[in-house]
């Protein structure tokens, strides 16, 4: 695909390289989707470049389902002050085409095959908590049933002392009240 995935390239080159914007690479980076690292700081002051490794770049272009667009070959590019990288020739070959969509492919699948298993994951856990769910209202309707009857038997006390069927002397209630 490429020459040597190690090669670093400035945010600006890794935009261009990418059709970016620096202000995506940046999020890129910040979002850990690429390796970047500081370069060296220039002789004439200013401060050290960002370098991507291009390898992470390219990386993540084919693992998001993005095409990355190819060097022009000897072009040299100007950053930092007074540095200046040339551009390895790379020509995009039919094979490095199918190798790029192998490996879309491959991450695809990986990605499939994740999902599948979380998936499967979430179904598991969906039913537990269905179960779960089932045993607590059934819960719930016992303990409904349970304070219904104390509820009747606390009323059955009060409404016999109402009346005086506790045995007390006389009854709360008469017919003179």
């Amino acid at each position: 695909m490429v020459d040597n995935a190690d090669d670093k390239m400035t945010i600006a080159e890794s935009a261009k390289f990418s059709e970016r914007s620096k202000a995506t690479i940046r999020r890129w980076i910040k979002a850990g989707h690429l390796i970047a690292e500081q370069g060296e700081k220039p002789s004439r002051g200013g401060s050290a470049p960002l370098l991507v490794r291009r390898g992470s770049l390219v990386g993540y272009l084919v693992a998001s389902g993005q095409q990355p667009k190819k060097w022009e070959a000897g072009k040299a590019v100007e950053h930092a002050g007074d540095l200046a990288a040339t551009q390895p020739a790379a020509t995009v070959r039919q094979d490095e085409l199918a190798e790029l969509v192998e490996l879309r492919r491959t991450v695809a699948k990986l990605e499939a095959d994740g999902l599948r298993s979380e998936l499967a994951r979430l179904e598991v856990t969906n039913n537990d908590l269905r179960s779960a769910l089932a045993d607590s209202r059934e819960t719930i309707r016992a303990q409904r049933a349970e304070l219904g009857a104390l509820k009747a038997e606390a009323a059955r006390g009060w409404l016999d002392r109402l009346l005086g069927r506790d045995g007390s002397a006389r009854p709360l209630l008469t017919d003179e009240n």
